[in-house]
């Protein structure tokens, strides 16, 4: 897990460095963050980005 949120942070930085307006921004689960999210809505951008998945039911 630590693996993953080091990637999203990682990909934050690369985002706020690009010119995001109007424009499609695909990603994974991995970059699902709050932060992400309000940050591609400032910038005019159409998040693409499935959303987490709910936890497993351990009894199924």
């Amino acid at each position: 897990m630590v693996d993953a949120t080091i990637d999203s942070v990682q990909g934050f930085n690369v985002l706020k460095s690009m010119k995001l307006t109007r424009k499609q921004d695909l990603a994974d689960r991995t970059y699902d963050t709050n932060a992400i999210r309000t940050f591609l809505k400032e910038q005019q951008a159409i998040p693409v980005i499935p959303g987490k998945k709910p936890p497993s039911d351990p009894e199924i």
